[in-house]
């Protein structure tokens, strides 16, 4: 994987991780939400929208000088990446995809933080991480599977995109990884390689330092230590089993796009 995918995929890691819609097969998308209203770029402090610099100390949901070229370099990835179901947060009227904005924003409003997937409310953070590693887990099996595209629509039977193809008068381009290649035997080759990347992607469990590879043997370290036990995936840690799991996904999607876009370059 080439350096430059490694650097944006790290940046992906850390930030807000996509905005609600489906990158893959939009007509066929049957999860995708309403638009919400987003808080304005000039909004007052303590109401910041996805990016903007908060005033209150917290680390801001924004990409650094550094990953906004990779980013630059990397569209294509980071629109895949982009539009993929996400956690969104609302407080009031005003809706963020960043954490931290929402927390700033409910502290000033003195309003409790609602979770939005699509036109799901949620009352619960804990809830709407299982509901989005669902959906998320849907679009990982997509991300893996061969699609057929004509003319940037996206279905998934053959018989369906050669019709579309006559009628248009277009040819059928192959998706994998969101990404489309010419030739059907490339992108067969290609959706082995990006269902390997996706397998590599493990977690690990660590418990006061040693790290384990099972978690019931992590769990049975913790509890005779006495130490908590934290979930573990590339450089991303948590405490929390919901999180993780959520982070396990995001991972494997991550690797995913990043096998295709180096498969599409080579």
């Amino acid at each position: 994987m080439n350096k430059k995918i490694t650097t944006l995929l790290a940046a992906v890691a850390v930030g807000c991780f996509a905005i609600s819609a489906s990158a893959l097969c939009p007509e066929e998308d049957k999860t995708a939400g309403k638009t919400v209203q987003r808080v304005s770029a000039d909004a007052p402090a303590g109401k910041a929208p996805c990016g903007a610099k908060l005033t209150s100390g917290k680390a801001p949901c924004s990409k650094s000088a550094a990953t906004t070229v990779a980013y630059a370099a990397d569209s294509k990835i980071e629109a895949i990446l982009a539009a993929l179901p996400s956690i969104k947060y609302q407080v009031g009227d005003d809706v963020t995809c960043c954490p931290h904005a929402a927390a700033a924003m409910a502290k000033t409003a003195g309003k409790p933080i609602q979770y939005l997937i699509g036109d799901t409310v949620l009352k619960s953070e804990g809830e709407a991480k299982v509901q989005l590693t669902a959906l998320l887990d849907k679009e990982l099996s997509a991300l893996t599977s061969l699609r057929y595209t004509v003319g940037g629509d996206c279905v998934g039977c053959p018989v369906t995109a050669k019709s579309m193809a006559k009628k248009a008068h277009k040819t059928i381009a192959y998706r994998v990884g969101g990404f489309d290649f010419a030739d059907k035997a490339k992108a067969e080759t290609v959706a082995k390689l990006v269902a390997t990347a996706a397998d590599g992607v493990k977690m690990t469990y660590d418990v006061s330092g040693k790290s384990f590879c099972c978690d019931k043997m992590a769990g049975s370290s913790a509890k005779e230590t006495g130490k908590p036990m934290t979930f573990v995936v590339g450089d991303e840690k948590t405490p929390c089993g919901t999180s993780a799991k959520l982070m396990l996904t995001q991972a494997k999607i991550r690797a995913i796009v990043a096998a295709a876009a180096a498969a599409l370059a080579s």
